[in-house]
């Protein structure tokens, strides 16, 4: 059915294209299973291609667990389309949580339950209209939660194989998340089960799961132990995840200037998280409960609190959001991906509560589910035509429509797919650093399109030289709009005959008397020379920050290259 109806609006959403950079991460790690590989090659150059959520070294890859990126890699070989895998995973959740459903409340409910869903995660959320993922956890977490009261009723060992397989997935998507939610459904298998369930098929799968864990891991970081993000997070970022924990003393080296903005700004973040604790819960609340339930669904959800055996599930619905939500610094509504079936399990209860009220005698019941049914169809269809493609925070609403409008696929649409291409992005002073465009497929180097970072003219030369076979273009996207043009012939020369045109548009044909201009002077000779803009002098480029004050050319060309 959520494949129907999204395929159906095609003409209306076309395919989603990649905008955050969690996308583009996820996007490395399915193009590189695709190719049949855990990890790449630390690209040569690599300081060119650094990025965020991405590594470089000592190997090229995601650095987020492998089973979003697995599913999309599925889709992308058997269809050609990585989108194919995206829609995979939301059929497969669904799936799983009917499967779920049915295991707690009577087919029919299962089904309805199920349906709420699909009206309200399946078509518009960004589950489905991007790569963030979000549907696979969402399967990991239904498969332990219907094996829970299977095996309660009897020893089987397929239920006890899909609980494996559940912890497997949840394990593989959102670790954290995923274990807690684990902990606390064995918590309620052992506290509802009258005799000892079979539990040596999960155990052995879990087994299995982490022994592939610390395969992949030694892959990819050269240690068994040690997780890809946990590595990007020591030696890239400044924050740490969670706000229990202090941040290092001992500050990261950044290449580029937006980089440093970028995690300077998560570090605003996490302070404000941890100054404000109380007011940064409330934010995360609201954010998760606009997602899964809003208005709507909050009046069956507060319904099932009256109904029998779902106040257990309500205690572990509020200690997964305790430990495992509220503790972390940022919120994305797929960080609760694990316990989406339950949520959708307390609303199917709620509903069942409200299909028996009555008033007076009179059955009000099926009048207000079926009212609340259609509202929804209605509520979701309509914001989710209401909402601009590239209107901020639309992308993760609960209606989000695909991203066809982002800046990055329309610039890639005007490069000749016959060519092989290489991109130079650079960035303005203002840039901002969550609109990140320098990412790239598995294999660079065969890539039809290479997008590497601007280290200024007088640097770019080695990467200019490793793809001279290629078109060069140098891409300015903080203009309006975005200016892809040719890469300018004056620039390729070697460093030190740029340099002499610039001292000599500025001191004349005397190349070697005294030459001395403030930071501003000099930054307008470069732009004459070379058509791009300077970079910022607002702080000046002194020690004394005093912008007015004359300097040699060296020591202008000194700041300058620091600059990139």
């Amino acid at each position: 059915m959520p494949l129907g109806l999204r395929l159906a609006l095609l003409p209306v959403f076309s395919p989603p294209a990649p905008q955050a950079q969690d996308e583009f991460s996820h996007l490395l790690a399915a193009d590189t299973f695709a190719h049949g590989r855990l990890t790449n090659p630390q690209p040569p150059l690599a300081i060119y291609f650094e990025s965020m959520h991405i590594l470089v070294r000592p190997s090229y890859s995601s650095i987020y667990p492998p089973a979003q990126g697995m599913v999309m890699a599925l889709g992308k070989v058997i269809t050609g389309n990585t989108w194919a895998g995206v829609l995979l995973s939301v059929a497969l959740m669904n799936a799983s949580i009917c499967w779920m459903l049915q295991a707690w409340v009577p087919p029919v409910w299962a089904l309805a339950g199920t349906s709420l869903l699909i009206i309200r995660l399946s078509v518009f959320s960004y589950w489905i209209n991007s790569y963030w993922g979000g549907a696979v956890a969402a399967c990991g977490g239904a498969l332990v939660l219907g094996a829970i009261p299977r095996l309660i009723q009897r020893r089987s060992i397929a239920d006890s194989m899909l609980l494996g397989s559940g912890i497997a997935i949840l394990a593989n998507s959102r670790p954290y998340e995923g274990a807690i939610f684990t902990a606390l459904s064995l918590c309620l298998l052992a506290y509802k089960a009258e005799r000892t369930p079979i539990l040596w098929p999960a155990i052995s799968i879990l087994l299995l799961t982490i022994a592939g864990f610390c395969y992949y891991w030694c892959r990819i970081t050269g240690n068994p132990f040690l997780p890809p993000y946990v590595l990007y997070r020591t030696t890239a970022a400044i924050a740490p995840h969670f706000t229990f924990l202090h941040p290092s003393s001992a500050l990261p080296h950044w290449n580029y200037a937006v980089l440093r903005t970028f995690y300077e700004s998560e570090m605003q973040i996490y302070e404000a998280a941890r100054a404000r604790p109380f007011l940064a819960a409330l934010v995360s609340a609201e954010v998760y409960w606009r997602f899964y339930v809003s208005v709507l669904l909050s009046l069956p959800l507060v319904a099932a609190f009256r109904e029998r055996g779902a106040r257990l599930l309500f205690g572990v619905l509020a200690i997964f959001v305790l430990l495992a939500l509220a503790p972390q610094v940022w919120h994305s509504p797929h960080y609760a991906a694990p316990a989406t079936g339950l949520v959708f399990l307390l609303v199917t209860f709620g509903m069942r509560r409200l299909r028996s009220w009555s008033v007076a005698g009179r059955r009000l019941g099926p009048w207000l589910t079926r009212t609340l049914l259609i509202a929804t169809v209605m509520f979701t269809i309509r914001l989710a035509g209401s909402y601009a493609v590239d209107t901020a925070g639309s992308r993760w609403s609960g209606w989000a429509a695909p991203a066809e409008g982002s800046s990055r696929a329309a610039v890639l649409r005007r490069l000749a797919p016959d060519e092989r291409h290489l991109v130079v992005v650079r960035y303005g002073a203002q840039h901002n650093p969550n609109q990140e465009w320098v990412y790239n497929e598995a294999d660079i180097d065969h890539a039809p399109v290479v997008w590497v970072r601007d280290r200024g003219p007088f640097d770019n030369r080695d990467i200019i030289q490793h793809f001279k076979e290629r078109r060069i273009w140098l891409l300015e996207p903080d203009r309006t709009p975005p200016r892809l043009s040719v890469y300018p012939s004056n620039l390729m020369v070697e460093p030190e005959e740029l340099a002499r045109r610039i001292r000599g548009q500025a001191c004349g044909p005397d190349e070697h008397g005294p030459c001395a201009f403030s930071c501003d002077q000099w930054n307008f000779f470069f732009s004459r020379v070379t058509q791009l803009e300077a970079p910022n002098v607002l702080s000046g480029c002194t020690d004394a920050d005093r912008r007015a004050d004359k300097m040699p050319f060296d020591t202008w060309l000194m700041w300058l290259r620091a600059q990139h």
